[in-house]
């Protein structure tokens, strides 16, 4: 499941981040410090209420705890979708579910144009 993030979503977030995590996504560092987890959360609730983004947490379904994060950036004609999973929760099918029901309703209008680095997905509109 997803739901909109919250600042109070901080210190789980800051906690989940490792270095292994931080080495595929962009904008979450390692170290990682509370105030930057704050940051992010904070630029990114701007952006959701701009309309420019929609950026969520995932919780686990059987703790109901928050075990990652999504987000989707709308520049325009294209989109971005990133996300990550805490490593204790990695192959336990959260990210295939979280994104799978958020992929069918973007790619209906959009188009998958592969790109750089392999782990991006990037999808521009018709």
């Amino acid at each position: 499941m997803i739901r909109c993030c919250q600042r109070g979503d901080a210190e789980a977030l800051t906690s989940l981040m490792t270095p292994e995590i931080s080495a595929w996504v962009a904008v979450w560092p390692t170290p990682l410090t509370l105030q930057d987890t704050q940051q992010i959360l904070s630029d990114a609730i701007a952006a959701t209420q701009a309309g420019t983004a929609f950026a969520a947490t995932v919780i686990g379904r059987d703790c109901g705890d928050v075990i990652g994060w999504c987000k989707l950036n709308i520049d325009g004609t294209e989109a971005e979708l990133g996300y990550w999973i805490g490593e204790n929760h990695q192959r336990k099918g959260y990210a295939l579910s979280c994104l799978s029901g958020r992929l069918h309703l973007l790619l209906k209008p959009w188009t998958y144009v592969p790109s750089k680095p392999e782990h991006r997905l990037q999808i521009r509109h018709r």
